[in-house]
């Protein structure tokens, strides 16, 4: 979904269960919903320039998430349970 101006996206994201793959990049969007945890089968989060202030606190649910890329964005700091991601072998913040 790059490219499309996107300025959020919506909250019935979790119901794309098994989705690997989420990748927006270069879109308005201010924040995540809290429901994209429920994604456990995510591999690849890709959100760089957007307008990312701040990241869901459930984050940590994404277990399986291995390239998190928060590049080019608002976000001064992380939550704390980003270290809680076992799997994460590639970020770019």
């Amino acid at each position: 979904m790059p490219d499309n101006y996107l300025e959020e996206l919506p909250t019935s994201i979790n119901k794309l269960k098994n989705l690997l793959r989420l990748t927006s990049e270069v879109n308005q969007l201010r924040e995540l919903p809290q429901a994209i945890a429920e994604l456990s089968n995510l591999t690849v989060l890709s959100v760089s320039n957007n307008q990312l202030s701040v990241l869901p606190s459930n984050i940590k649910h994404l277990k399986n998430l291995r390239e998190l890329d928060l590049s080019n964005n608002q976000l001064t700091t992380l939550p704390d349970d980003v270290g809680e991601l076992k799997e994460l072998v590639c970020s770019v913040t």
